[in-house]
């Protein structure tokens, strides 16, 4: 069975999105030219039914890996078990391995909302708006559970690379990994890593070992 696609657009791009996806992006495009803003996201990336394979997937309501089996929340203890196959930690939430809902579209906008029981119960909402070729998404969401706990929202959107891509991306620390990829400790960011004013990539990943093995942040 094939992907349900929900599709905006603005005078200079179209972007489509797959609700059922964990509110994936799918594509998003410059309509002159067909040039991705957002990694391409192929035939064969939707049809796996991955948000890994997509442009670009909210995280609710924790991201990046949480270690020790879950974490102490004021009510107690709140366990978390490991949800890929790929990873021994839970990872980015559970908002992305479920089905979203459209709750409104227009041709600039959309909202998909998630009400959810996992691993406690919340309600998300993600807004897609486009304007001028611009791309904003505004993700919330409300506590439903009886007890209170902490919550840890993001995105994870992947970028194409082309020779002429240009970052800006001011920070002042940067959190380090240990080997089991959990962030562990701030250092200053290191200088090839420093996007302060806008710079080319480097040619060699972000991710590498150079540090005794610990720059897997």
């Amino acid at each position: 069975m094939g992907v349900t696609e929900v599709h905006l657009h603005d005078r200079l791009t179209r972007l489509s999105l797959a609700p059922e996806l964990g509110a994936s992006l799918v594509n998003w495009q410059v309509k002159a030219t067909g040039q991705a803003l957002l990694r391409h996201s192929a035939c064969d990336a939707l049809a796996s039914g991955s948000p890994r394979r997509l442009a670009c997937y909210p995280l609710a309501p924790w991201s990046n890996r949480v270690g020790e089996g879950g974490f102490a929340r004021p009510g107690g203890w709140q366990a978390l078990a490991p949800n890929t196959t790929h990873d021994p930690y839970p990872i980015h939430g559970s908002a992305w391995q479920q089905a979203w809902q459209v709750a409104r579209h227009s041709e600039r906008h959309a909202r998909l909302t998630l009400r959810s029981a996992v691993p406690f119960a919340y309600q998300a909402a993600l807004d897609i708006h486009l304007d001028e070729g611009a791309l904003q998404l505004d993700l919330q969401v409300t506590h439903l559970d009886t007890q209170a706990t902490w919550y840890g929202l993001g995105l994870h959107p992947y970028f194409p690379r082309y020779p002429d891509t240009r970052l800006y991306a001011p920070a002042h620390k940067v959190w380090l990994a240990d080997m089991g990829r959990l962030p562990s400790y701030q250092a200053p960011v290191p200088h090839r890593w420093c996007f302060n004013t806008m710079g080319v990539l480097p040619r060699r990943s972000l991710t590498t070992p150079s540090v005794a093995g610990r720059e897997n942040a």
